[in-house]
């Protein structure tokens, strides 16, 4: 209801005076048609007490003056300035909700949507409306033009905001603005993430009944197997332990059957061989860098099959999001670098998922929000 400074005027609007006062332009009712700056000038008006009005266009509100009219005594000679007709047309604020399960802040082809996610309209600290995402994850609000900010509103447990960046937990990344008649505010979308926990216990656990019975009674075991004796920790033989050696065959270097890590676990050469490579003290204790990787890596990747389901599940890396799958990639490149770092890097952060009842993941699909 105020002009204020940036407002620009409005050309083709009709500003009439209503002889009869029936909110409608006559044919025989003097009118003028605003300009490119939305100024008017009505001449030829018969003296008389009359009303001027603006003929409101579809859509429109009249913000000034309230009323929408201004009355007058027009007699000979008689000019009356400042007749002014404040006018909006609603803005439209609008956006989706997405899973972001990768983590990374940015809404990734076959990431899905979120739908019945909670949406709140603020100007300043004072409330104004929420809403709630429909079936295609998407939010809209209708308002008067002005400065708004738009928030999500966060359950209480296990959900984590990639977009807009949080500063202060989930929900503290909103979207601030300034809207104008006729404006449409697009793509103010909110990124979001579910954890869940796994219990990837030790890298001994692989090596123990519990970890090979597993591995035995896993139809597709050999699927896995064929992956990682396809590494390059894995790949060629390496003599890293005294009882077997890469690729896992059940064989050690003389062609003789591995046997069993723990005497009284004996599940067959092949597992016998995997869990001599766990346990081994050369590449645990005393081994080099690589040695100690490789390793790792091999309870890493038994930890993500058998306790995640999906390598291609996200886990926290030193404060980012990687899949595991990424993970295992970068932890082989480490493996073939020539700089001895790289090994040093990896080992320790495999060592602490492997050892971690409860490892914290990002779901692959949302939890109930």
């Amino acid at each position: 209801g105020v002009k204020d400074a940036g407002e620009p005027g409005m050309a083709n609007w009709v500003i009439y005076v209503d002889y009869d006062n029936d909110a409608v332009l006559d044919f025989d009712e003097p009118f003028a048609v605003t300009d490119a700056d939305g100024n008017y000038t009505i001449t030829g008006i018969k003296p008389g007490y009359w009303t001027v009005r603006e003929v409101l266009q579809a859509g429109w509100t009249c913000s000034y003056p309230d009323p929408c009219y201004y009355q007058h005594e027009f007699y000979s000679h008689a000019a009356y300035e400042d007749n002014d007709f404040g006018n909006w047309y609603p803005a439209t604020k609008s956006g989706y909700k997405w899973y972001d399960r990768n983590g990374n802040g940015e809404w990734d082809e076959g990431e899905p949507v979120i739908p019945g996610w909670e949406i709140e309209l603020y100007q300043g600290e004072t409330f104004v409306a929420s809403t709630h995402t429909d079936v295609n994850g998407y939010y809209a609000f209708i308002v008067t033009p002005g400065s708004y900010t738009v928030k999500e509103v966060c359950p209480a447990e296990n959900w984590f905001q990639t977009w807009p960046v949080p500063t202060d937990g989930c929900g503290s990344g909103v979207y601030d603005v300034t809207l104008v008649s006729h404006q449409v505010e697009t793509d103010n979308d909110f990124g979001n993430y579910c954890v869940g926990y796994a219990d990837f216990d030790t890298k001994g656990y692989w090596h123990n009944k519990n970890g090979l019975t597993e591995l035995v009674d896993d139809p597709d075991f050999f699927t896995l197997l064929a992956y990682i004796n396809s590494l390059d920790p894995y790949d060629d033989p390496s003599g890293y332990f005294d009882n077997g050696e890469e690729p896992f065959d059940g064989l050690d270097a003389y062609g003789n059957p591995v046997p069993p890590a723990i005497d009284s676990f004996d599940f067959g050469s092949l597992y016998n061989e995997i869990s001599q490579f766990l346990v081994d003290p050369n590449a645990g204790g005393g081994g080099a860098d690589q040695e100690q990787l490789a390793q790792q890596l091999l309870a890493f990747i038994f930890n993500v099959n058998y306790r995640l389901g999906d390598p291609d599940i996200a886990l926290q890396v030193d404060g980012s999001s990687r899949t595991a799958q990424e993970i295992i990639n970068a932890a082989v490149a480490a493996w073939t670098s020539e700089e001895t770092q790289d090994d040093q890097y990896w080992e320790p952060i495999l060592d602490a998922f492997n050892n971690n009842s409860a490892v914290p993941f990002i779901q692959y699909d949302p939890c109930c929000p």
